[in-house]
């Protein structure tokens, strides 16, 4: 195998055990052979990052032994490599000649070095974990309520903010005096409708635009279930925000404006009603419900609401896949908050007989989870404030404070130190479906992004540079009309975002029989079975292990080309 070639496991789908290094063989000494040097260099010095590139962690192969076995301490960051001199330049060069040398240097090789035993995983007592009584600055964790995250999305201008707002409003979360405030700010802007949104819009640029720029992040609490509510973006240059709050959602809104001609612009080729929903679908999100908002503004017409059913209903089942038969409509006003939280008055609607959102929203089944399984947690943002912080939902298994574990792609243990709930209290321990901020230890800040994975140290999660997967496209943007070996585009896939390659078009699937024909490309509206190669490790698992993992969009020129299953892995190896 080549030098500087990632190392792969043979068998695909098995989880990659860490590589034993092996000494290399001897050769008998000769002038002409390069000269090569062996070193110790400590972490972070300008040597070291002279000698292993910009960001040694991106080359996957961190090595923290030292010669002989010996383990190091836990934060001096030794490290023993051999380097060929013949392929670097001077250290004293400067500028971009600086620049070229940590592009084109070689990758450090580790020479007669030991495999470092593997960290075991903390069992943890579940059952004890909920007796616990929280004293001083911690909070009781509601184990009566089970959590639901709850995306609010569509198409801009269709009314999430407002709806939003009219929820905290009508839980308590915002009083009067703050609605009063709203409400003037927005007079003043000659805005009067937006005031509700003003309570998720807390940028200067999104009230003055009236468009929503970053997710809005809030909780609520119902009689039998509690809530972190999330307010997506709905203008198409703002995807990649939607995509952060989707990735983090059980169950998606889908708000559409029932305003003669909002729904039309919205559901319309370029709209974003339909590529939400399709978003909502690939990233995972188990339950999707349609609220169809401003009824007000057409006398709560029973035509009109039956009108955007009939439009809509086909495009959820034949793309997005969604049984219509288990998906909820419900007509409400965000504005005067009716339908919300009681329902709709009979001298108003008289034809709507169904729950109102809070009635539904109460009943929601959370999604299957495993609490005593493996830990996963994806990254989704980072900020440093007295230590490292980190924003991530648990997808899997039970952390708690002082619990040891790994951050995956490349296996740096972690400890987490502090833990904080979406209402930003201090808990002691924390179960699947909760959205956290947590503060870690033995990490540092330039070490993490969006996209790894804390794991169990046993039960990790996958990590590949290459994967097989089933998709469905949908419309290949011009000039590019085929989708086939060496088409390049990005993959969402959880929190991660990463640019792929197309390296082979294994199949042709037929969408009705399912049945495969081999083909060499794809085009659109069409369902195959390819792989994908990145340049940088991507943590994730097959989709019939965690579907939420396992699910992904690919994007392209601005436009979502299609949504795919993970059905096979190659795990990268990582050398130590």
């Amino acid at each position: 195998m080549a030098e500087n070639q990632p190392i792969f496991s043979e068998d695909w789908d098995k989880q990659a055990p860490a590589t034993e290094n092996q000494p290399e063989e001897s050769k008998p000494a000769d002038d002409a052979q390069k000269k090569v040097i062996k070193k110790t260099f400590k972490k972070k010095t300008e040597n070291q990052e002279f000698m292993m590139g910009k960001n040694w962690l991106e080359s996957g192969k961190l090595v923290n032994q030292v010669e002989g076995g010996a383990q190091p301490k836990a934060n001096d960051g030794f490290v023993v490599f051999t380097m060929d001199l013949s392929q670097q330049r001077r250290p004293e060069a400067q500028g971009e000649e600086a620049k070229d040398v940590r592009e084109e240097a070689p990758k450090p090789k580790v020479k007669k070095v030991k495999e470092v035993e593997e960290a075991k995983d903390e069992v943890l007592n579940l059952e004890e974990l909920a007796k616990i009584e929280p004293s001083g600055a911690y909070a009781k964790v509601d184990e009566s309520r089970q959590v639901i995250n709850i995306v609010f999305i569509g198409h801009v201008d269709c009314g999430k903010s407002t709806t939003c707002g009219q929820i905290l409003y009508l839980t308590g979360k915002v009083d009067e005096t703050d609605i009063r405030k709203y409400e003037q700010e927005a007079k003043e802007k000659q805005r009067d409708s937006w005031y509700f949104a003003y309570i998720m819009d807390i940028n200067p640029e999104e009230r003055e635009k009236g468009k929503t720029v970053e997710v809005g992040k809030a909780h609520f609490v119902l009689d039998k279930r509690r809530f972190v509510l999330l307010d997506a973006p709905g203008h198409k240059n703002y995807v990649s925000n939607m995509l952060a709050g989707a990735s983090q959602a059980d169950v998606a809104a889908l708000v559409i404006s029932a305003k003669t001609g909002e729904f039309e612009s919205g559901f319309e080729k370029d709209g974003q009603t339909k590529e939400h929903a399709l978003l909502a679908k690939s990233l995972g999100v188990s339950e999707l419900i349609c609220l169809v908002n401003k009824m007000d503004e057409v006398q709560w017409s029973q035509q009109r609401f039956e009108e955007i059913q009939k439009s809509v209903n086909p495009f959820l089942a034949d793309v997005c896949y969604y049984d219509t038969t288990k998906i909820t409509w419900i007509p409400y006003s965000g504005l005067q908050g009716l339908n919300i939280k009681e329902r709709v008055s009979s001298s108003v609607c008289s034809w709507y007989n169904g729950p109102s959102l809070f009635e539904y929203l109460d009943n929601i089944q959370p999604p299957k989870r495993d609490p005593a399984g493996g830990v996963r947690i994806p990254i989704l943002d980072k900020f440093r404030d007295q230590g490292l912080m980190v924003f991530g939902k648990v997808e899997g298994g039970t952390i708690k404070e002082d619990l040891n574990l790994t951050l995956m792609p490349y296996r740096q243990p972690v400890q987490i130190k502090q833990i904080y709930n979406s209402e930003d209290q201090r808990i002691y321990y924390a179960k699947p479906g909760e959205n956290l901020k947590l503060q870690l230890k033995g990490i540092e800040d330039d070490q993490i992004k969006r996209g790894f994975m804390i794991t169990s140290n046993a039960n990790r999660c996958m990590v590949c540079l290459e994967f097989e997967a089933e998709i469905d496209l949908l419309e290949i943007p011009e000039p590019k009309h085929i989708m086939s070996s060496g088409y390049q585009c990005v993959i969402h896939i959880h929190t991660a975002m990463e640019e792929v390659q197309i390296t082979a078009v294994l199949a042709e699937i037929d969408r009705k029989s399912k049945q495969e024909k081999k083909a060499s490309f794809l085009k659109s509206y069409m369902g195959g079975r390819v792989r994908l190669s990145s340049k940088t490790p991507l943590c994730l698992e097959k989709y019939t292990v965690n579907e939420s993992l396992g699910r992904f969009t690919l994007r392209d020129l601005g436009k979502t080309i299609a949504i795919g299953q993970v059905t096979k892995v190659k795990p990268y190896v990582q050398e130590n």
